[in-house]
């Protein structure tokens, strides 16, 4: 009996002493909710962005969210952003990164995610779905739905776009119709000779009525869905990306030497709430602008396969390895829910808004005269008339692809910068040449990455 006394004791004491000097054998330390922000931001905006987002999270932890978080904001540029990268990439490979991450892609081309549809497709990323069923926020049913689908996969949802963009012409209604079409393509508008198709699909160039313009670049949105992530190839040719440079600058050029002839008056706005707004103010004579309740025909930029081509610059994914699961998607749950989107807060700065990197918001519903928005900076509501906001839906509704900006979206966009430069004589080099190198490198890329 003693021999069994001693022998329990001894168990006892090594338990005991394994439980003291051996901790990582119990359970492991959720330790604090993890969140990375990858928003382009500089200086005083970073401090506004951090204030802004831990008001969130506080007032989730009032209602269950995460008690204590911790925020990582990636440096915009330089050799802190691409220290950051590389630990950032290390760790998601391990399965130890950020819970969440909050992505809007600016003017940097060096990506938490250079493919985040491959990353969901090759398990880096959390499956959402069963989350997204005990939504507290956001009504699902209500998003744009055609956006939405490109974080989906044939195993569920795995990255929640939360704005997006596309290239439109707004003329007055009394000037021009047009019924947007999931048939009409780039290359039918191109080879029209009618000048509202030319006028509607030259962004750097146009006619002498046009009030305004954003000068973004358009290729990437004029190809459909740039490539097959489950074969690694790119769904574009050179010779297709030549054709669209060459018309692009071939318009700029009838533009620049005043002979690309006369239109009636028409806008290409920035994208997003109040891109009407700027139309309305940019000129200092009443009889040069263009009112904000007038009755508008938008014309979009379509695409090869047919509709419209939308990209989303700002987007949300949870880790696969997160131990915050339901607390990192209670955060974009709020970020999407009807409020958020509407107000004047973190949602409308720095994910969604007016201006070029940002976008429209998610919620359908929004920009029509019953769910005005907030413009970013100021707690003016702005909509749509109901006329105008339907003729925004049926652009909408003719979107037939969606890219996510990521490494060849990216690619596409600073090659259409490269071509104008080297057109204009600002550098020096070769059109074709840029071409076939720039899509021999990212066609590369995606088989490597």
């Amino acid at each position: 009996m003693k021999n069994v006394k001693r022998t329990l004791t001894a168990l006892l004491t090594l338990a005991l002493i394994m439980a003291l000097c051996l901790p990582g054998c119990g359970p492991k330390d959720k330790g604090p909710l993890r969140i990375c922000l990858d928003l382009d931001i500089r200086d005083t905006m970073v401090n506004q962005a951090t204030h802004d987002f831990e008001k969130i999270l506080e007032t989730l932890a009032e209602s269950g969210g995460a008690q204590e978080f911790e925020i990582e904001l990636v440096p915009p540029e330089g050799e802190e952003r691409m220290g950051a990268l590389t630990r950032l990439h290390t760790e998601i490979m391990s399965g130890d990164g950020p819970d969440l991450f909050i992505i809007n892609s600016g003017w940097q081309d060096d990506l938490v995610f250079p493919y985040p549809e491959k990353a969901a497709r090759n398990g880096l990323l959390l499956n959402l779905d069963k989350l997204m069923e005990k939504s507290q926020y956001t009504d699902w049913d209500q998003q744009v739905q055609t956006v939405l689908n490109a974080g989906r996969t044939e195993k569920g949802q795995f990255i929640i776009p939360l704005s997006y963009q596309f290239n439109m012409s707004c003329f007055l209604k009394e000037d021009v119709t047009h019924n947007p079409s999931t048939d009409m393509t780039w290359e039918q508008m191109a080879a029209s000779e009618d000048i509202i198709d030319l006028a509607s699909i030259s962004f750097d160039g146009g006619s002498p009525q046009k009030k305004l313009s954003i000068g973004d670049r358009t290729v990437h949105n004029t190809l459909g869905k740039l490539a097959d992530y489950d074969k690694e190839e790119l769904l574009f040719t050179a010779d297709e990306v030549k054709a669209r440079i060459h018309k692009n600058l071939e318009l700029m050029d009838l533009s620049d030497n005043e002979s690309f002839g006369d239109t009636p008056t028409y806008y290409q706005a920035l994208v997003g709430p109040g891109f009407n707004t700027g139309v309305s103010s940019f000129y200092i004579h009443a009889a040069d602008t263009v009112k904000e309740d007038v009755p508008l025909t938008y014309i979009p930029l379509y695409s090869k396969p047919g509709g419209v081509t939308a990209a989303v610059r700002s987007y949300a994914a949870i880790s696969a390895g997160s131990r915050h699961k339901e607390e990192a998607f209670l955060v974009l749950d709020y970020l999407l829910g009807l409020e958020s989107q509407q107000g004047t807060g973190f949602y409308n700065q720095f994910l969604a808004g007016e201006g070029t990197f940002l976008g429209f918001p998610m919620d359908s519903r929004l920009m029509s005269e019953e769910y005005p928005v907030s413009l970013a900076g100021g707690a003016k509501k702005w909509s749509l008339t109901d006329e105008n906001f339907q003729g925004l839906c049926a652009v909408r509704d003719a979107i037939t692809a969606v890219n996510f900006f990521d490494t060849v979206t990216f690619g596409l966009y600073n090659l259409e910068s490269d071509c104008l430069d080297v057109h204009t004589g600002y550098t020096e080099g070769d059109v074709d040449a840029l071409i076939d190198e720039a899509c021999r490198v990212l066609a590369m890329s995606l088989k490597e990455s």
